[in-house]
């Protein structure tokens, strides 16, 4: 799953939803993944009881998952893991999906 991870996100590594890699290199019987930094993911943010979630802020967050779930499957991938802990959110307030390790690339002529 490794490979279908490193994969999916060179199809489609360049969008501003859409967390970066930056490297992969061997370590062990593994890999090491190395993506841009992110400071906290949704599910973080939903429990921070200190600063609860605004209408305005879950209109953006939406925006920005839905605008990122587009990308992904204009790109014949689909995530298969959309949950809020691989949301992450950065230091700005901007959301980006991770985690392509359950992601499927798809044939858009064969139906699924």
């Amino acid at each position: 799953h490794i490979i279908r991870e490193i994969k999916a996100l060179q199809e489609i590594e360049d969008h501003e939803n859409i967390v970066k890699l930056l490297d992969v290199f061997p370590h062990g019987m593994g890999y090491i993944f190395v993506f841009e930094y992110m400071l906290s993911d949704l599910s973080e943010v939903i429990r921070n009881v200190n600063q609860p979630l605004t209408t305005s802020h879950i209109k953006s967050y939406m925006r920005m998952l839905l605008n990122g779930v587009s990308f992904c499957h204009e790109n014949r991938i689909m995530h298969r893991d959309l949950k809020p802990a691989n949301l992450l959110i950065s230091t700005t307030g901007h959301l980006k999906i991770a985690d392509f390790g359950l992601a499927r690339i798809f044939d858009k002529a064969k139906p699924q």
